[in-house]
């Protein structure tokens, strides 16, 4: 994990299962690499909380923010991890690449200083006084080391459970979308914003460089563009946006980078 300073239980689980798979994954560390570690370790986590996760997840989906770069080492676990998880249902999974790293010898293609400004706001609005990648943001109130499988996965079942009191419908329409935003929060000091994410699914990408120099990565869900396109207000909010890519993402969240409300994501 590379950590950069800021300017300013689950339940249902195997255990004995857990634990029997946990040790096999250790005895591969010293056959393989620890990218294919960590992507076998989730899925041993995904595997042992069972079908009923997906049903749950479904039902409200989780939103799960990864803070990566190409420039650093310790990311490509990480990434496989992600990817991982993109691949869940009921999961809105977005990767955000940060610029703060590029200075080190390899400029992240996809990086962009607001994703950096995104996860600067997240640390603040949680006391933290670092930023660093991997991070994974669950739900936008759980902030996790992004190769710690085991966390992660407790954190999504965890918040698949959670209900705001928001139902919110994409439509495509035409080369655009429509946004239905139903009901109000529970709690009156929500103030729900809405944001559209465009991203691309896939990318490999090779790195010249810095400290994967040598490898070749392949990125999921990677955010090309995030935008607030409006704040959701009485029973029945619409948003019509006239023109999106292939692939969006909507989610409400509390103003100031807080809770997520609800998330969808279309392809």
């Amino acid at each position: 994990m590379r950590s950069k300073l800021l300017s300013q239980n689950s339940q249902n689980v195997d255990w004995k299962l857990f634990t029997r798979q946990v040790t096999q994954i250790l005895g591969l560390l010293k056959r393989c690499n620890v990218t294919r570690v960590f992507a076998i370790l989730l899925g041993t986590v995904l595997a042992v909380f069972g079908g009923n996760f997906a049903a749950q997840a479904e039902e409200h989906p989780v939103l799960v923010e990864l803070f990566t770069s190409q420039g650093c080492s310790s990311c490509p676990p990480a990434d496989a991890v992600f990817a991982q998880i993109a691949q869940q249902p009921g999961i809105v999974a977005l990767a955000f690449h940060v610029d703060y790293w590029d200075y080190i010898g390899w400029k992240d293609s996809f990086a962009q200083d607001l994703f950096s400004a995104r996860q600067k706001l997240y640390a603040r609005r949680n006391d933290k006084t670092m930023i660093y990648t991997p991070q994974v943001i669950v739900q936008g109130q759980d902030l996790l080391v992004g190769s710690k499988s085991m966390d992660i996965a407790n954190a999504i079942k965890h918040h698949s459970h959670q209900d705001f009191g928001l139902a919110l419908n994409v439509i495509r329409k035409g080369g655009g979308v429509d946004i239905i935003v139903e009901g109000t929060p529970r709690d009156p000091s929500l103030t729900p914003d809405v944001f559209l994410v465009e991203f691309i699914p896939n990318e490999r990408v090779e790195i010249l460089r810095g400290e994967n120099k040598g490898k070749t990565i392949e990125y999921s869900n990677i955010v090309r563009s995030i935008s607030l396109v409006g704040t959701a207000q009485g029973q029945k909010w619409v948003h019509s946006v006239p023109s999106v890519g292939s692939s969006v993402a909507v989610f409400v969240q509390d103003r100031d980078h807080g809770p997520v409300l609800a998330a969808q994501m279309l392809r």
